[in-house]
């Protein structure tokens, strides 16, 4: 039986253009793969001033991105070793889409019994956006519909 030294194979061989384009792109996607993480983490402080929320309303999204990174590697080890490295890759990126698209999809329209984007930001005082000139630390208060506004409490009233 002939022995064959690999390092020595891969050290007298070629390193071609196409060798270099696949390590670049791996590279490159090893370094976006984690961009998302730092970039939420950078974005927080703003998204905690325009909506007033403490910082511990974004502790279950920070949470979750390394637990997920966990458990898909797990998984996805796993399966890539039952079913084959490219069928889990593919399984992967498909599923990922799916629930991508579901949750950035169209949701039902207010009072359809789903939840709307804006019916949720109407619903929720702490998503009202600031009224011009008012201070970063107060925010509108949902009137119900068909209330006059001159009968309403006005933020000093309100506790």
């Amino acid at each position: 039986m002939r022995t064959v030294d690999v390092a020595r194979l891969i050290d007298a061989g070629r390193f071609s253009a196409y060798q270099q384009l696949l390590v670049a792109a791996t590279a490159l996607l090893i370094v976006l793969d984690g961009a998302d993480n730092q970039l939420l983490a950078n974005a927080i402080p703003a998204m905690m001033r325009e909506w007033n929320l403490p910082r511990a309303a974004f502790a279950n999204a920070s949470a979750a991105a390394p637990i997920g990174m966990i458990v898909g590697g797990l998984l996805g080890g796993i399966l890539g070793d039952r079913v084959g490295r490219s069928a889990a890759l593919l399984a992967s990126v498909a599923g990922f889409a799916v629930l991508t698209g579901l949750v950035a999809g169209p949701r039902p329209g207010p009072g359809s019994g789903g939840r709307s984007r804006q019916g949720h930001a109407r619903e929720d005082p702490r998503l009202q956006p600031r009224a011009a000139g008012q201070p970063a630390g107060q925010r509108r208060r949902a009137r119900p519909s068909g209330q006059d506004p001159s009968t309403s409490q006005s933020h000093s009233d309100v506790g």
